[in-house]
């Protein structure tokens, strides 16, 4: 805590570094997890057909809904609470009492969804024969969400290194077992979550040993209903964040093809490399934008953090989109190139989402998270509506501008929102145009004709220096030029 306790006291510029080299810290753990996790792609697009990827990619969103009642909230609540009392025997009780609640829901979650597994997976999924996979899925749950759990209580407790081991060490022995199941064994589709099944198991107990000292029988349920009721906004937000990606497929396999799922699955696998940088910021800027809330100067660093993180965002989403033909062959193969077509606004729904964090910073600040609630539940019906008015017209392209355009309302409600219950005013006209600039070019550039590969890369790499130059002669500001000019100057006398 004495990091948070000196940064509070810093310059704009100590908090932007600190910011930088916590996003290293603790969000390249998370950034580095979903990489390797990626390496599942290339394996599964090549012994699966694009119907059975498709399929994997169905339950795996499926599993991810199911996982947000289970948690609750309680993951945010435990992170509020936690810090209102310096009493470690109290924070074991707020911890301990979350975990009983999550532990039984997971139990119960999983015997309703094995009993009912014949019904979901023929009527509601639209997969008959699949009802023995969905029941491996069913048997996830648990641990799933008990990985989820130590791993937020680790990075709360800046326990870092047990944080890395979980993060990271969990993904890599999925992937190797999915690789064991798939391509050994010749498992199919239930390799994939016999791989999850068996790796979450692990590392849910390790996860839980590594917080054994925060653990304990609750004595009662003293904190329960406060945090249930500090957290149920948030259950209202995880369902709306899952059920986006879960209606985008099922309205792909009711009016398209199971074809064209396995293509825009692997389209948005793709937005991985851009959710990696995302999930670094993410970790990092939530215990940074809490801690200095009450400084006199705390809206110039949310309005610093906002206009940089604008800048690095789009020039790596722009760099991202680029390479797309290349990054699918490499991950798939050259029969998934036309899921290219979703790339752009899913990559640029992303952005906009994660743009709503900052802005919306003032609604977690004020406690008023049911504004946050009622944003996401805007975004979702406004997507759901035009997916639906879309994917016959454009296919599954009309289904990305869908969750694009839903994901930008939901940035301009959290905006709207925080402004109305907190009065924090972030500047918005640089960040906009850096945004706008960078989604129109790479729109003209995708429908540009290139005479060659090597004539398309050097136009796109000079677009790339046009931007940077941009950026850097007109939307960062003078006093952080000199200060990065001085650092440099700094690094290049010690050298």
């Amino acid at each position: 805590m004495q990091n948070y306790e000196t940064l509070r006291k810093s310059s704009i510029q100590k908090r932007l570094s600190f910011l930088f080299r916590d996003a290293v810290l603790y969000g390249a753990a998370s950034s580095i997890s979903q990489f390797v996790a990626v390496f599942k792609v290339p394996i599964l697009t090549r012994f699966f057909s694009t119907a059975e990827y498709g399929i994997t990619d169905v339950f795996a969103v499926f599993e991810g809904l199911c996982g947000c009642f289970i948690i609750l909230g309680l993951d945010s609540a435990v992170a509020r609470y936690f810090y209102d009392t310096e009493n470690h025997e109290e924070k074991k009780q707020i911890v301990s009492q979350a975990l009983m609640v999550q532990l039984l829901l997971g139990l119960c979650t999983t015997i309703v969804l094995l009993l009912s597994s014949f019904t979901i997976t023929n009527h509601l999924l639209h997969l008959p024969g699949y009802s023995n996979v969905f029941s491996i899925v069913a048997l996830c749950l648990p641990s799933m969400v008990m990985v989820q759990f130590s791993r937020n209580l680790l990075k709360w407790t800046f326990l870092r290194m047990q944080f890395i081991i979980v993060s990271v060490g969990s993904t890599v022995v999925v992937v190797l077992l999915t690789i064991l199941f798939v391509c050994f064994f010749k498992t199919g589709v239930k390799g994939v979550f016999y791989a999850e099944l068996i790796g979450m198991s692990i590392f849910a107990g390790i996860g839980l040993l590594f917080c054994r000292s925060y653990l304990t029988l609750p004595k009662n349920l003293k904190y329960l209903k406060p945090m249930v009721c500090y957290g149920f906004p948030y259950v209202i937000i995880a369902v709306a964040g899952a059920l986006l990606p879960a209606m985008d497929r099922i309205i792909i396999t009711r009016y398209l093809t199971l074809e064209f799922m396995g293509l825009y699955a692997v389209g948005f696998k793709l937005t991985m490399f851009l959710r990696l940088p995302v999930s670094a910021f993410q970790t990092a800027w939530s215990p940074l934008s809490y801690s200095i809330y009450k400084e006199a100067d705390a809206d110039l660093t949310y309005n610093k953090v906002f206009l940089y993180y604008t800048i690095m965002i789009s020039l790596i989403a722009y760099v991202a989109i680029v390479c797309a033909d290349q990054i699918i062959i490499v991950l798939a193969s050259g029969r998934y190139l036309p899921g290219k077509t979703v790339v752009i606004p899913l990559v640029f729904g992303i952005i906009f989402e994660s743009l709503g964090w900052i802005v919306g910073i003032g609604i977690d600040l004020s406690k008023k998270t049911q504004y946050s609630a009622l944003s996401y539940l805007i975004s979702l019906g406004v997507s759901i509506l035009l997916m639906l008015l879309l994917v016959r017209p454009f296919g599954i392209q009309g289904v990305a501008y869908g969750v694009m355009i839903g994901n930008l309302i939901k940035a301009a409600c959290y905006g709207i929102f925080s402004n109305h219950v907190y009065h924090l005013r972030f500047e918005l006209k640089k960040p906009i145009l850096i945004v706008a600039t960078v989604f129109i070019l790479l729109e003209i550039l995708r429908n540009t004709s290139m005479p060659s590969t090597f004539f398309y890369f050097s136009i796109t790499t000079l677009v790339f220096i046009g931007l940077c130059f941009f950026c850097w002669k007109y939307c960062v500001q003078i006093e952080d030029k000199a200060a990065l000019i001085h650092k440099i100057s700094l690094i290049k006398v010690m050298n």
